[in-house]
């Protein structure tokens, strides 16, 4: 599930940098060193839990990021 946590992953930076935050500032909103967030946004220390991941991948669900004001439609494949 590796994929589904590096859309979210990109979506974060993605997002940081439209809106100029920094990781230090990020860091302290989200109440951990910025060493801590530099790693999750790298990919190395993964945000999700396995277990949810596990939960997620048996249940054929994906988590996905959006912003909060966007309209959001969705479908399923069949």
């Amino acid at each position: 599930m590796t994929g589904m946590t590096d859309d979210i992953r990109k979506t974060v930076v993605a997002e940081m940098s439209a809106r100029d935050i920094t990781q230090e500032r990020m860091a302290d909103i989200a109440e951990v060193s910025r060493t801590q967030l530099s790693r999750m946004l790298n990919g190395h220390s993964n945000a999700l839990p396995k277990a949810w991941e596990a939960i997620f991948e048996e249940l054929g669900l994906r988590l996905v990021a959006v912003p909060k004001n966007a309209r959001v439609t969705v479908s399923r494949d069949l």
